[in-house]
């Protein structure tokens, strides 16, 4: 996709707007207007004709650079003396068949499985506790505390040199609790261990070691296994956030 326009930059006697503190330090902000020369991506994806953006141009020591539009995005990129270059870049996450099952049988995004998937199959045990266990551990914990709320309201008024006894029986039968919660849990999670298991492989395949996928596997082997499938599909989705693109910049303007 190619657009130029002719720009004429008029430095703005202004300061950074918003709250929002953006990095490195101010250049200049900058007003950027001009009419299209060319317009190569095709009568179908629409582009702003005149354009008019207002910017932040902001930089560090070190040669990088920062691109803010007022109140909308910021790109990185660098600069050498009076030239500045911004690339904008989109990165995809490669989601297989049988992952996808997965993900939509537990009605996850992939980014809910950025932490390896620990949350989740926490989420899922608690979820997964019996109903009348659950009930009865949260009625025990009700009960507990306004037991000893009482104790150490009568303690504090008539024998107040144990009051930290109490404080320290409150504080082992609390302990307890927490020690029979996790016995429940560990049951659950054993009995759920095939659920745990899917969410635990699903979260591997996205991130793994903890890093999205397209920053550490090879796409050759997507392409390996699935074919060219796998280019028209990554030609599609381009495709459809370039649009996506073009049109919040539009509506913007």
């Amino acid at each position: 996709m190619h657009r130029a326009w002719p720009f004429t930059l008029v430095l703005l006697a202004a300061c950074f707007g918003g709250d929002e503190e953006q990095p490195g330090e101010s250049f200049g902000v900058f007003e950027a207007s001009g009419l299209m020369v060319e317009q190569s991506c095709g009568a179908a994806i629409p582009a702003a004709d005149p354009i008019d953006l207002a910017f932040d141009l902001r930089r560090e020591d070190g040669g990088r650079a920062y691109w803010h539009r007022i109140g909308g995005p910021s790109f990185a990129g660098l600069y050498q003396g009076d030239e500045y270059t911004f690339t904008v870049t989109q990165s995809w996450m490669v989601i297989e068949p049988k992952v996808a099952r997965v993900l939509e049988a537990l009605d996850l995004n992939p980014h809910d499985l950025s932490d390896g998937g620990a949350e989740i199959v926490e989420r899922s045990v608690r979820g997964g506790r019996p109903e009348a266990v659950a009930r009865a551990l949260q009625e025990a914990d009700a009960a507990r505390e306004a037991a000893f709320d009482l104790i150490l309201e009568a303690v504090s008024a008539e024998i107040p040199g144990i009051r930290a006894t109490a404080e320290k029986a409150r504080a082992g039968a609390r302990k307890a609790a927490r020690q029979l919660e996790k016995a429940v849990d560990a049951s659950v999670l054993e009995r759920q261990s095939v659920l745990r298991r899917q969410i635990e492989k699903t979260a591997r395949h996205l991130f793994p070691g903890g890093i999205p996928q397209e920053r550490v596997l090879n796409p050759l082997y997507y392409l390996a296994r699935f074919g060219p499938e796998v280019l028209e599909s990554l030609d599609r989705e381009v495709e459809m956030a370039v649009e996506e693109y073009v049109a919040r910049l539009d509506g913007t303007l």
